[in-house]
C-alpha cells in the first residue's frame, strides 16, 4: 500500500510512473517483453494512455486491445492485433471486466511461450490490484516475466469525486424508477461490476490517506451492500 496524500504528490508519482513506462517499452523495442500496468480505475487508465500518445516519444504507435468481457483466450486477439500492423507496443485493458478471468488466466499461462514465441514488441497489459492477485495464483509462470508491476494513482479529492458522481448517479437511477426495483447488476454495481469496483478501490485508497467517506456517502454504500441480496 502506497500513502500519497496531496493531489501534487499524487502528480509527480503518476510523471514517475509514465516516466518509467516509456523506459521499459523504449528498452524492449522490437523484442517481447511483459509489462504490468497497475492501475484501479479506468478512466486513468485512459488518460495515461492518451498521454503516452501526445508526448510521441516512440517511433511507432501504441496498438490498444479492448476485452470484451466473453473473451475466453488471451493469446489470439494479441497475436492477430500484433500481425495487423507495425508498433512501438500493444496494450491490453479490459481483464478486470472478463468473466471467466480465473480460465482465460490458467490458459495463458499454460501458452505463454506462445508470446515469446510469436510476438516481437512490448505487451502492456493493464491489471487492477484484483487482477493482479489472480495472475500470481493462476498465470505465475507468464507473470514472472514481468518486473515489478508500475502503479499510477489517483488523488484523494479526485477520489471523493469519483465517489460522489457515482453516488449521484446511483440515487437518481433509484428515484427515475419509482415503484420498480433496478438491481445492483442492472445499475453495474453488483459485486465485479466496474462501477463498485471502482467504488470499493477508491473506498480503500482513502482509507490509506486516512480519510473518511462523508456520512452521506457511507450511507449510499450501506445501501448498496444491503441490495446485493436481491437480484
Amino acid at each position: 500500500m502506497i500513502k500519497l496524500g496531496k493531489p501534487e504528490t499524487v502528480t509527480i508519482f503518476n510523471q514517475r510512473s509514465l516516466s518509467t513506462l516509456v523506459r521499459a517499452i523504449k528498452l524492449s523495442y522490437c523484442q517481447f517483453s511483459l509489462i504490468l500496468v497497475r492501475c484501479n480505475y479506468v478512466a486513468l487508465q485512459k488518460k495515461v494512455a492518451e498521454e503516452l500518445e501526445v508526448a510521441n516519444q516512440l517511433p511507432l504507435p501504441i496498438g490498444k486491445i479492448y476485452l470484451p468481457e466473453s473473451i475466453t483466450t488471451l493469446f489470439t486477439p494479441i497475436y492477430l492485433e500484433f500481425k495487423s500492423q507495425s508498433l512501438s507496443c500493444l496494450m491490453v485493458f479490459g481483464l478486470e471486466s472478463v468473466k471467466a478471468i480465473e480460465q482465460l488466466l490458467v490458459a495463458t499461462n499454460q501458452v505463454r511461450d506462445e508470446f515469446r514465441k510469436n510476438l516481437t514488441l512490448p505487451l502492456v497489459i493493464w491489471v487492477t490490484d484484483d487482477i493482479l492477485q489472480k495472475l500470481t495464483r493462476f498465470a505465475p509462470d507468464f507473470k514472472s516475466w514481468a518486473s515489478a508491476s508500475i502503479k499510477f494513482a489517483l488523488p484523494p479529492n479526485e477520489l471523493l469525486a469519483l465517489w460522489q458522481q457515482i453516488a449521484q448517479d446511483f440515487l437518481e437511477q433509484l428515484l427515475s424508477a419509482k415503484a420498480e426495483f433496478i438491481s445492483n447488476q442492472e445499475l453495474a454495481l453488483a459485486p465485479g461490476c466496474q462501477r463498485r469496483q471502482a467504488l470499493e478501490f477508491a473506498r480503500e485508497d482513502l482509507s490509506i490517506d486516512e480519510i473518511n467517506l462523508e456520512p452521506s456517502l457511507e450511507a449510499v454504500w450501506l445501501l448498496i451492500l444491503g441490495r446485493d441480496a436481491y437480484v
